[in-house]
């Protein structure tokens, strides 16, 4: 038995010697050429419910006073840690304020080849350090910061030794593909013969958050090019494991699963040979305010990779079953899914539920084949398990995309999906326009990041009626989506 793309092929596939279903992405993958109405449109409400009882906006954690976002001259280069992006250029730290300490402190910084570029005056013993040897000195890599903080704070010479975080204005990001009106499905003013206001409203929503780095959405498909200029900073990385070491450091049966992993070689390296799963992944969460073009819903919620899909979009069922299990044990928040196909799976839906019992947010692509999934179930989308969302996509203005699946009592909500522009993995700098179910259904995973920001303590009924009850009702969706 087998799954199969959806809205291309949806026979059966026989695989020799695997009694597994085959899964493929579900996206039709067409280019903006030729094609009419195709996916789109998650209408999430301007406050996401997103205040508290004063009616103000709940302060965002993670920001850090007195820190500084470059030098001057211009942006210093940016490293993506757990709770943020940090400066590649510096570290502040603050001496204990007795004479033996500071020289002790002082010494310490040689040590580690670290100079002091500033002193701050209103904080006695406030610095910020910076790699010796001056402008031509090498920045700070990921794991040479988080090495280099790690030491000074064992000296026990410091108050506190932390990253120079960087900052921005509150304002809308700057990336050329979302200033230009090509991601439509952020911001749709009309451009290109759409309707105005058929998105997901994500510039309200961004007034209130933009995500939180401790938000994990896993990618379930064919991996993530975790290298590229868009991701990179908003991969999850796994705490237990140290990258590049050849060894399985926190025992959990995969060497190196510093991203996630890769279920079909049982290896720690997810990364993409398709395109469509760092297509998925870059409209959850493509990082903002900087060089690369795209912006993600949620651009700054963590991605975990967990591939399962090979080259050519196939996969089977017991390794989207590892892939669920992975997210469970590592305790993401939510799980994208953007494939299908195939019948029903006692064992797939097992694995859904036990996702639903660990709190996960399981949202699902509806398919690709212009059915009724009232009449035709969909997997997994058709699974009756609480957790599980099932998107449909409409087009730019406002119409079922002419592809899509749909369901008055199985689809729970549609998205944007056609002529989706985002992340793929042919370079670390590629972009291309695909639709699809699997375009919309990121869109929807944005949104329930950030709702997952906002509300930290919401659990799945919570999350999941938030998302359904702030969508705006499409008279075109009548009697199709729920």
């Amino acid at each position: 038995m087998g799954f199969s793309a959806r809205g291309t092929n949806r026979t059966l596939v026989n695989i020799a010697k695997k009694c597994a279903w085959v899964v493929m992405c579900a996206s039709t993958w067409f280019r903006p050429f030729g094609i009419a109405a195709v996916l789109a449109m998650v209408a999430a409400s301007p406050s996401l419910g997103g205040m508290n009882a004063s009616g103000k906006a709940k302060p965002k954690a993670g920001i850090v006073n007195h820190v500084y976002a470059a030098k001057i001259g211009g942006p210093a280069p940016a490293i993506g840690l757990r709770e943020g992006k940090a400066s590649a250029d510096g570290i502040l730290v603050r001496f204990k304020q007795t004479a033996v300490v500071k020289a002790a402190a002082a010494s310490a910084l040689g040590q580690e080849n670290l100079e002091i570029e500033r002193e701050f005056t209103s904080v006695p013993g406030l610095k910020l350090l910076v790699p010796a040897g001056g402008p031509a000195a090498a920045p700070f890599t990921k794991e040479t910061l988080i090495t280099t903080i790690k030491k000074l704070k064992e000296t026990g010479l410091y108050e506190y030794v932390e990253p120079d975080w960087q900052v921005h204005v509150l304002t809308t990001p700057t990336d050329s593909a979302f200033v230009n009106g090509d991601l439509w499905g952020l911001r749709n003013t009309g451009q290109n013969g759409g309707v105005a206001d058929i998105d997901v409203n994500a510039v309200p929503a961004w007034d209130i958050t933009s995500g939180s780095p401790s938000v994990v959405v896993g990618v379930v498909d064919t991996g993530i090019r975790y290298t590229h200029q868009d991701l990179a900073s908003n991969m999850w990385i796994n705490p237990g494991e140290l990258a590049g070491n050849g060894t399985d450091d926190d025992a959990n049966g995969y060497v190196d699963d510093v991203y996630g992993i890769n279920a079909i070689t049982g290896s720690g390296d997810p990364f993409d040979d398709n395109n469509h799963g760092t297509h998925v992944a870059g409209t959850i969460a493509a990082t903002a305010f900087d060089n690369g073009q795209h912006v993600g819903v949620a651009y700054n919620v963590r991605l975990m990779a967990l591939k399962f899909l090979d080259a050519s979009g196939s996969g089977s069922t017991s390794d989207a079953i590892e892939c669920i299990e992975y997210a469970v044990a590592q305790g993401v928040d939510i799980l994208n899914n953007s494939w299908g196909g195939g019948g029903f799976s006692q064992a797939l839906q097992d694995a859904i539920q036990a996702a639903n019992d660990a709190g996960i947010l399981f949202v699902a692509a509806a398919g690709n084949s212009t059915t009724n999934n009232d009449l035709t179930p969909s997997y997994p989308s058709n699974y009756e398990v609480p957790n599980v969302v099932a998107v449909a996509a409409i087009d730019r203005s406002g119409n079922l995309a002419s592809f899509s699946s749909y369901g008055a009592t199985t689809v729970d909500i549609a998205a944007p999906g056609v002529d989706i522009l985002s992340s793929t993995a042919t370079s670390d700098s590629s972009y291309d326009s695909f639709s699809g179910t699997s375009m919309a259904t990121p869109h929807v995973v944005g949104v329930a990041a950030l709702l997952a920001s906002q509300y930290p303590s919401a659990g799945i009924a919570e999350l999941k009626s938030r998302l359904l009850i702030t969508a705006r009702p499409l008279s075109s969706l009548s009697g199709r989506v729920a």
